[in-house]
């Protein structure tokens, strides 16, 4: 991703990182039950030590070197790629995810994104699951973060139904 396409992501990088927050996966491990084998005297299960007992995982982000995010508090600046000398907290940055790795968490939930252009030469992003969304933009990486929002804002609209 290249400085110009980070600024141009930015202002939905926030609310993608949220939409995939709250996604989970089941945990490989342990079948998603967060216990794995049994102790030497057979009275009781261990805590699975990838999902740490829960059976779910969710996405988390830990700074790599070469990607981009942004401060928290000054959301109208620059975006800042990551380098060896500055590693940021992932408590003050937002990462400004690559749809490819957008498109990896969700394959790890069960959802299939496909993207494809438009006659008008913009492109459109779906993502099929339990639910269906697009997302149309002048790029790939923005269709696939306006389709993302969108998952968020149906996926708020099935809890409030269920309640």
């Amino acid at each position: 991703m290249t400085y110009e396409q980070a600024n141009k992501a930015m202002p939905y990088a926030t609310r993608n990182v949220e939409v995939l927050e709250r996604l989970g996966w089941e945990c490989k491990q342990c079948n998603a039950t967060g216990y794995v084998g049994v102790t030497a005297k057979g009275c009781g299960a261990i805590k699975c030590p990838i999902c740490r007992g829960k059976g779910v995982l969710k996405y988390s982000w830990t700074p790599q070197v070469g990607e981009w995010c942004m401060n928290n508090k000054f959301l109208k600046g620059s975006p800042l790629i990551i380098t060896k000398g500055n590693c940021p907290d992932p408590k003050y940055y937002t990462p400004i995810l690559e749809w490819e790795e957008i498109e990896r968490v969700l394959k790890k939930v069960g959802y299939k994104l496909k993207i494809r252009e438009t006659s008008q030469g913009e492109y459109f992003a779906l993502i099929k699951g339990q639910t269906e969304v697009g997302g149309i933009g002048k790029s790939r990486q923005q269709a696939v973060m306006r389709a993302v929002i969108e998952l968020g804002k149906e996926l708020e609209n099935d809890n409030t139904r269920s309640i």
